[in-house]
């Protein structure tokens, strides 16, 4: 799951809800932040059943040390 992840990021082929956007927005949580995290964080839980397929939570750090944590679709990204 984790690996398909990120050849998704590396390739640019992936997206944001409308929800996870507005949560970036908030926090003022860049593009490049999640971006990190995805290609360097490790998976802290998995959801196969989730209710629009398989998702999981990454935990990682940003490159500029922030702690986040990003819920994650599978398929698409």
């Amino acid at each position: 799951m984790f690996d398909t992840i990120k050849k998704k990021v590396k390739s640019g082929n992936y997206r944001y809800t409308i929800h996870g956007f507005e949560r970036c927005v908030e926090r003022e949580i860049s593009p490049d932040e999640v971006e990190s995290v995805l290609l360097t964080g490790e998976i802290i839980e998995s959801y196969t059943d989730d209710k629009y397929g398989p998702t999981c939570l990454i935990y990682g750090k940003s490159e500029k040390g922030r702690i986040l944590h990003v819920h994650c679709s599978v398929n698409p990204v």
